[in-house]
């Protein structure tokens, strides 16, 4: 892996409900920060029960994290900046050997 191409900070983030008073609440908590990069796959725009929805995909590569899952969700930032908050659809160790993942993911709209 040529550490130039990984110009992007990408914070891998770890899931915590509560239970308040009968509503779960799901909080984030970032677990690592690694470099990566973003690579747009597709993106498009549709009609769900007459609400227009947005759905964008992507393939983050990024130096490995042990335990990685599709639990975990990647936020891409620059800065103070969040550049895209994605939701881990699949996670492979390309080659094996325990020094990159490489991520399919979908982007989360607000």
């Amino acid at each position: 892996m040529r550490g130039g191409s990984l110009r992007h900070t990408i914070q891998i983030q770890s899931a915590t409900s509560a239970n308040d008073a009968g509503e779960v609440t799901v909080t984030y908590t970032t677990v690592a920060t690694r470099r990566g990069s973003v690579r747009w796959l597709s993106g498009k725009e549709m009609f769900t029960a007459g609400q227009p929805e947005a759905r964008a995909e992507a393939e983050i590569k990024l130096r490995y994290y042990d335990g990685l899952t599709q639990k975990h969700r990647l936020v891409w930032v620059e800065g103070a900046t969040t550049k895209g908050t994605f939701n881990i659809e699949s996670v492979a160790d390309r080659q094996g050997r325990g020094h990159e993942h490489l991520c399919r993911c979908t982007e989360v709209f607000a």
